[in-house]
């Protein structure tokens, strides 16, 4: 969102590091980002789970960052073993925002990817996975935490000789 990106991001980032951090927020989406090897490290608060393409998102952040680039989150996770039903199940609740409105839960843009669908994606995305942590939670949805790096050389095939 536009006050997320001009605002609290901004405001975050001097209340941690002072008034001259090197830093650019850019309001767009994940899965269409236009600069490419340019960012030394994306952050993502709680905005990954909204991906409605996990692997997209991700291989469009790995592209952003410069070789040897850092992805650092806090998501949203569940168990390997949901099963679908869950989730189904969970789409139908309805969600209470403080009084203000109620909205079902599948029509929210949260997908609670499981444990190994992120592992998944982070592979598939050509990405290092430094540290990986999920917090549980007395919920089937926990907090996961994760530090990601982009390897500084892509790998290439290169053809065995055998003797």
């Amino acid at each position: 969102s536009p006050v997320a990106a001009h605002k609290l991001i901004p405001n975050s980032l001097i209340n941690l590091f002072g008034e001259n951090v090197p830093a650019v927020s850019v309001l767009g989406s994940f899965n269409n980002i236009e600069k490419k090897e340019y960012f030394d490290c994306v952050t993502a608060m709680g905005a990954l789970h909204h991906s409605e393409n996990l692997l997209l998102t991700l291989k469009e952040c790995a592209a952003a960052l410069k070789p040897g680039g850092w992805i650092i989150a806090n998501e949203a996770c569940t168990p390997d073993d949901t099963p679908n039903s869950y989730f189904l199940e969970r789409g139908e609740k309805m969600k209470d925002f403080w009084g203000v409105a109620s909205i079902k839960e599948k029509d929210r843009s949260d997908h609670f990817f499981r444990r190994c669908e992120w592992l998944t994606a982070f592979y598939h995305a050509g990405l290092e996975v430094v540290y990986f942590e999920v917090h549980a939670s007395s919920d089937k949805i926990s907090k996961l935490s994760f530090i990601l790096k982009k390897p500084r050389v892509t790998p290439e095939y290169i053809p065995h000789t055998w003797y």
